[in-house]
């Protein structure tokens, strides 16, 4: 069975070093007319993934994985395949600055495959207004 894990590329785009940076991520597959839930479920085997990354220098990347090791079933692949469903990707990223101050970066995507020709209309806004960075 197929996890619903992808990885993902981390950035340093500031002019000072990340600390302690921690990413919690989740996905899950939906019905089309269905938004995502946005919570992140503790209890075991429906959970995400949890990253630690000690420190990134400015302009430093680090690859992590971001999704849940829930397995995709038979019936969500057919429905994904048919253009029925779709997953969708979501989390967020935690760090201190050089200074103590913490900041955040909530990240949500929506992945489409083989039926997205099939798909009629989708809600992303819920997705969408997740996104965040914050202004400091």
């Amino acid at each position: 069975m197929q996890k619903l894990v992808v990885p993902i590329n981390l950035i340093n785009v500031g002019k000072t070093p990340a600390l302690k940076l921690a990413v919690n991520s989740y996905a899950e597959v939906l019905n089309n007319s269905q938004s995502p839930s946005l919570s992140y479920p503790t209890s075991y085997p429906d959970v995400g993934i949890s990253t630690t990354v000690g420190m990134m220098f400015q302009n430093t990347s680090s690859e992590v994985p971001i999704g849940t090791n829930k397995s995709i079933t038979e019936t969500q692949r057919t429905s994904i395949t048919d253009g029925a469903s779709y997953i969708v990707f979501y989390g967020n990223v935690e760090y201190f600055d050089i200074f103590g101050r913490i900041h955040e970066t909530r990240f949500c995507w929506m992945e489409f495959f083989a039926g997205l020709k099939k798909i009629t209309s989708i809600n992303a806004r819920t997705c969408t207004d997740y996104n965040y960075t914050d202004p400091n």
